[in-house]
This record gives C-alpha cells, structure tokens and sequence, in this order.
C-alpha cells in the first residue's frame, strides 16, 4: 500500500492505532491523544496531531454507539455514559476541602514510590525469565499453566480468610444518589456468608477487574472496605501482576494497574476519613468529607503515571 511505503507511515498509523485503542477503552478521545504524545511521541507533526485526534474520535464515538446500544438504553441522540464508560461510577458531587489538598500529594508520592518498585522488580523478572524460560518452550508454557492455576487458587480461597459483615444500607442510599450509576457499582458478593451479609474480599476478588475498579471508585460508602483487607489485597496483586506479567498468557497490566491504584488511594482516604472525616446529612445528596472514592480516583491515576511517566492523559 503507498500509505504505508515509508517508515514513518508505518509508525504514525501505529501511533493512530494505540490512541484510537485507549480511546475506546476508556472513553476519552484526548486522553488517548495525550497518551501517544507522552509515551510514544518521538516524533510530532500536525498533520498527525489532527490524524491522531480524528482516529481517537472515531473510536470513542463508535463505543459509545455499541455500548449504548448493548445497553438498550432508549434515548434517541444520547451517548450516555453509564452504557459505555468503563470508569462511570454515577454522577454524584465530589466535594473536598482544602486541608484534604496535602493528602492529595501523600497520595501522589505513595503511588509514585510504588509504580518505580513495580518498574524495578519488573525488569529483575524480565531478566529472570530470559534465563529460566529460553531453553524450552515446553517449560514456558507449563510455568503459564502453574501460575494461572496458583492465581486462580487464591482469587477462590483468599475470602475464606476474612469474616463476613453485615451489609450496610448505605450501599443502596449511595445506588440512590448516584444519578445513572450501573447496577455493579453499588453491588456486594455474598460469598460463603448468610443472606444480608457479604465477604469484602470477595467483592473484590470474585468479580472481573473493571467491576473491581468501580467498587473501589465508587462514593458515598466510606466504610466498604476494612484497612486490612486493602492492604492483604494490594500485597498480593501487587506481586501477581509482576509475576503474571511475564508468562505467556500475559493478561496485561493496563487495569491492574489502576487497581492498584485505587486500592492505595482508597487505603490513604480510609484512614483520613477515620480520623478527620465525617458525612454530612443535612445536604442532598450527603457530603462524605475525606471520601476514600475520591482518593481511590486520585490514586488510580498516580500509580499509573508513576508507572508509565503518563501524567497528562491519566489526568484526562
């Protein structure tokens, strides 16, 4: 094809290709631009400024019109955000006070500090595959097979490890106020535990990762999730992405990563919001003050940037 007769061809319709893919995936025609620019943009122009632009729109649009569609939401001309945004947690006023500003940067360092150990473990595990798996392909893939099975193991035994609680009304008065929040969002899996009780950890584990990103999103339930079942959560993901990274099944580090993220925002936030926080009634909806869902948000996006040095897109 003439379109794709030089090298330079080549790599601008790669570049086209990786902003239209996180386009659609997460929604943000911009950010997939400003995601090429900071992570692959050796070589800028204009003219692949606006090819980049129009292919991440074309993207985002023709999501929007399937997700839509598969969600039979019945509003003629409408691209509605619940039906296609994988993030949406329902539209609900995020309101912070200006002492929780420090916090914010705690947050940004925390995840910082984490995303250049997970860089730095990361390429030891590199390394150490190229010596362990390059004799036999044989050994690669059984090494696959072991560790999807040992992940697995634990994703199923994990919960039987922390007590039941009774579920709170809160998740449905927070379902209430969170105008178009999908039916996950708000949701909690029962596990081994009795009717009107639920596992935390299974709420977490027993779900696909983009429902698991949500719950950790999600506002107005400050108390969804106890410190230590945070912590246990993000010790052991933090170590399986590293390790499930590198076998021949990768399952990709894009969203693990943003649950990483949330998980230490929302760790940060919990113990703020013990400390200092409060809900206040007298408004509708109420205002959690020091909301561990705002600082989930808030380290979703630091872990990734301090990660991938992406600061612009991820703030997108």
């Amino acid at each position: 094809m003439p379109a794709l007769s030089t090298d330079a061809d080549r790599r601008d319709f790669i570049s086209i290709g990786c902003a239209a893919g996180m386009s659609a995936s997460i929604g943000a025609p911009t950010g997939g631009v400003l995601y090429v620019l900071e992570e692959m943009g050796r070589y800028w122009s204009t003219t692949l400024a606006l090819r980049l632009l129009t292919g991440s729109a074309l993207a985002s649009v023709t999501a929007a019109f399937i997700g839509t569609a598969a969600a039979r939401i019945h509003r003629t001309g409408e691209f509605l955000p619940e039906a296609y945004a994988t993030f949406f947690v329902g539209r609900r006023p995020a309101s912070y006070r200006v002492e929780e500003l420090p916090t914010f940067i705690i947050v940004g360092i925390v995840c910082g500090l984490f995303g250049a150990l997970f860089n730095v473990l990361s390429q030891y595990m590199i390394s150490f595959r190229a010596k362990v798996y390059a004799k036999t392909k044989l050994r690669y893939a059984l090494v696959t097979l072991l560790a999807l099975i040992i992940w697995a193991t634990i994703l199923f035994v994990l919960p039987f490890g922390f007590d039941c609680v009774q579920t709170s009304p809160d998740y449905a008065a927070a379902s209430a106020v969170s105008v178009g929040a999908p039916a996950d969002v708000y949701s909690v899996v029962r596990g081994h535990c009795e009717p009107g009780y639920h596992n935390p950890m299974s709420t977490l584990t027993m779900a696909r990762f983009d429902i698991t990103a949500k719950r950790l999103l999600a506002r107005g339930i400050p108390n969804a999730f106890e410190p230590g079942i945070l912590v246990v959560w993000f010790l052991v993901l933090f170590f399986a992405i590293i390790l499930m990274s590198n076998v021949a099944s990768t399952p990709g580090v894009i969203m693990p990563l943003l649950i990483l993220g949330a998980i230490a925002g929302r760790l940060v936030g919990s113990g703020f919001h013990q400390a200092f926080g409060h809900t206040d009634y007298t408004i509708s909806p109420p205002s959690v003050y020091f909301d561990p869902g705002v600082y989930a948000t808030v380290g979703a996006a630091a872990m990734f940037s301090g990660t991938t040095r992406t600061t612009l897109s991820m703030s997108i």
